[in-house]
């Protein structure tokens, strides 16, 4: 069985103001030698993969890279990994960092699945949260994507801001689902401390939304996406029949994967390992020959076997207990028994054709039922 693969790019024209990821602006001088270590890591991570069932190069902003850039990266991938057939490959571009041509030169290169940082329909919305783009400039490159070829796309999109109506959250899902993209993916705002939202916060220049109208946006959200065809998959995801992600999944199975780049995370066998985050660090490190590991810890079934649980809860299909019984060979329901039926009795888990999973109610207090398990 092959892993996922993912490769990270933290490289930002502009960084957004509510952005707490591995990502920088103004460094854009360090890409070449960021490319050639990527490249260099590439061939380090040989020895331990085979095949590579799924792609996913983020950021940051990927769509920085150049043209040849491009055609380098997956080249090198190419080299040094065998791709599966009908192997999902996907990139994150932003609006307004890709021509046509240049998504044309993505596709060319295998690439086979866009996702495409929309955030909001609503052009103050995005001067506020920091994107260097417009609405108009979202819908120009998600026509480049379709001239080029692209035939599953994800929007990202973003509710829950300090601002932000019922009415402005409704007219962002109505304007991208017009677009019928074969993906669409939404997440509340966090506001973390180091960022100049958590600074803003602070010092009294925004309040965060009321908790009931956040919780409104996304029932309202869920309501609409379906009516309009999509699978409610996964907590914060939505997908046309057959277009669900596959890579993500991968994550949420708590399978194998392997993280390329500053700051990226591997999960191989029992281990868990970080990449430093700094981009001249990580330079530094790959081109000495060494990983350029930071954090390394090798996690005991038990710990496994609970997040797994959890990972699988987040989506919506939810888990077999004969399945986790099987997979790590412990008696899955002496662990965990206790705690799924206090779940249960509480009305936040259900059981239906062997397979327990969150309830409506459960959905809305996730991370509550997630701490039970981790």
């Amino acid at each position: 069985m092959g892993v996922g693969l993912y490769i990270h790019f933290p490289f930002c024209q502009q960084k957004c103001r509510y952005c707490d990821f591995n990502s920088y602006a103004g460094m854009e001088h360090l890409l070449p030698k960021y490319l050639a270590a990527i490249q260099q890591e590439l061939f380090m991570y040989k020895v331990h993969v085979s095949v590579v069932d799924t792609i996913y190069i983020g950021g940051g902003t990927p769509s920085l890279l150049s043209i040849n850039d491009v055609t380098r990266l997956f080249d090198s991938i190419r080299r040094n990994f065998f791709i599966a057939d009908r192997a999902e490959v996907t990139m994150e571009v932003n609006p307004g960092s890709c021509t046509l041509e240049k998504l044309k030169v993505i596709r060319m290169n295998g690439v086979n699945r866009l996702s495409i940082g929309l955030q909001s329909f609503n052009n103050e919305s995005l001067g506020k949260m920091g994107r260097i783009h417009s609405v108009e400039d979202f819908i120009k490159t998600y026509q480049n994507a379709l001239a080029a070829g692209f035939t599953n796309i994800n929007v990202d999109l973003i509710y829950g801001l300090p601002w932000q109506t019922g009415e402005e959250w409704q007219d962002t899902l109505a304007g991208v689902v017009e677009l019928n993209p074969e993906h669409i993916s939404l997440y509340s705002l966090t506001i973390e401390h180091d960022t100049p939202f958590g600074r803003d916060l602070k010092a009294g220049k925004i309040t965060k939304i009321d908790e009931e109208l956040e919780a409104e946006m996304y029932e309202n959200a869920v309501k609409l996406l379906k009516a309009n065809g999509y699978e409610h998959y996964e907590i914060s995801n939505f997908a046309k029949p057959g277009r669900r992600c596959r890579h993500n999944q991968i994550y949420w199975r708590n399978e194998d994967y392997v993280g390329i780049g500053a700051g990226a995370t591997s999960y191989m066998g029992r281990v868990r390992f970080t990449n430093v985050k700094e981009i001249p660090q990580y330079i530094e490190k790959v081109f000495g020959n060494v990983y350029a590991t930071n954090e390394k810890e090798t996690l005991k079934l038990e710990k496994i076997i609970g997040e797994t649980i959890m990972l699988n809860l987040r989506m919506l299909d939810g888990f077999k207990i004969d399945d986790l019984r099987k997979r790590f060979k412990m008696d899955i329901d002496e662990l965990y028994g206790p705690t799924i039926r206090v779940l249960s009795n509480q009305g936040l888990l259900k059981e239906e054709e062997g397979m327990v999973k969150l309830t409506e109610h459960g959905l809305m207090i996730a991370n509550q039922v997630f701490q039970r398990f981790v």
